[in-house]
């Protein structure tokens, strides 16, 4: 993922949404590459409140920071959970060439996975099924 965000040309506008910091694309590389802003999530302190844990910051919630960037490309380190709908969301409403990692064992269990999640987070089957054909244009499957 790292490598494909290196060629995005310069003058784009990326953000990268990473549970864990492993990117680096706000980094300088061996080539001028877009202006990135690069989030990570938070995990909670500990203190509880009625709506979630004091402190934390989900990438799910981080999306609608990171859209406010009017980035023309959105990068997600891993799919895991809830944040595939603002994902796949952002990604159909005009986020060419956004990306994302999803952890498969075989090419055809992606988009069974990818629904899984969507349905997961409340989405009905049919729903989750015309998203993710209308957000993704390809995938790139590594072994």
């Amino acid at each position: 993922l790292r490598a494909l965000g290196r060629e995005i040309p310069p003058a784009e506008r990326l953000v990268t949404l990473e549970s864990d910091r492993e990117l680096y694309l706000d980094e300088p590389g061996p080539k001028p590459g877009p202006v990135t802003y690069a989030f990570e999530a938070r995990q909670s302190n500990g203190e509880a409140r009625a709506e979630n844990a004091a402190g934390e910051g989900t990438i799910t919630e981080m999306f609608a920071t990171a859209l406010r960037y009017n980035a023309t490309r959105v990068i997600v380190g891993e799919v895991r959970s809830t944040e595939v709908l603002p994902m796949l969301q952002a990604m159909s409403a005009g986020g060419a060439g956004s990306m994302c990692t999803l952890h498969v064992r075989q090419p055809h269990d992606i988009s069974r996975q990818l629904v899984q999640l969507c349905t997961e987070a409340g989405m009905q089957n049919e729903a989750a099924h015309h998203l993710i054909a209308s957000s993704s244009d390809g995938v790139v499957y590594l072994t």
